[in-house]
């Protein structure tokens, strides 16, 4: 199952402050044990509300309020997403958060993603499962079956610019 645990902001994270080193050394630790067990998947800090706006929606229309937005307790300074096989795990990941954040008062909040499994079967649902299917990013690897004894000139070049090995 995929969670957000989310850091909720308070007074210093909205007033732009950064964590220290000794705060900054313990999240990455943190990340690290969390990577090493394959729970964690990502995560980020986000700057303070007052680089940011809220959008509000009224009978369709959007209205812009720009930041800085209040009350703090209400927003978010940033996120992890985790991958647990249960609440019950995820939240024992939670209560191992770095007591050196903010001198250990903090609140955070965990939050289960929803999967395609949690919708009813549709055109809307395959739509996204289309969308799934897309990679997030795209790897291009380079394979040489040559060696590295032999200097780059003295390699072929095809009339497209690209060196074939021997």
């Amino acid at each position: 199952m995929k969670f957000m645990l989310i850091r909720r902001a308070d007074a210093n994270t909205e007033n732009g402050a950064m964590p220290s080193q000794e705060m900054f050394a313990a999240m990455a630790a943190y990340n690290q044990r969390m990577t090493e067990a394959g729970v964690f998947l990502s995560g980020d800090g986000l700057h303070p509300t007052s680089d940011g706006c809220l959008i509000r929606f009224k009978n369709g229309e959007p209205t812009i309020i720009p930041g800085p937005l209040s009350p703090a307790s209400e927003r978010i300074a940033g996120y992890s997403v985790l991958e647990a096989p249960s609440l019950q795990a995820a939240i024992e990941w939670a209560q191992q958060w770095p007591t050196q954040d903010a001198d250990g008062n903090v609140t955070l909040e965990l939050r289960r993603y929803f999967s395609l499994e949690d919708f009813e079967p549709g055109a809307g649902i395959e739509q996204h499962r289309n969308l799934a299917r897309v990679p997030d990013a795209m790897n291009v690897h380079v394979a040489f079956p040559g060696t590295c004894r032999e200097p780059c000139s003295s390699m072929p070049m095809s009339p497209e610019g690209i060196w074939s090995a021997c």
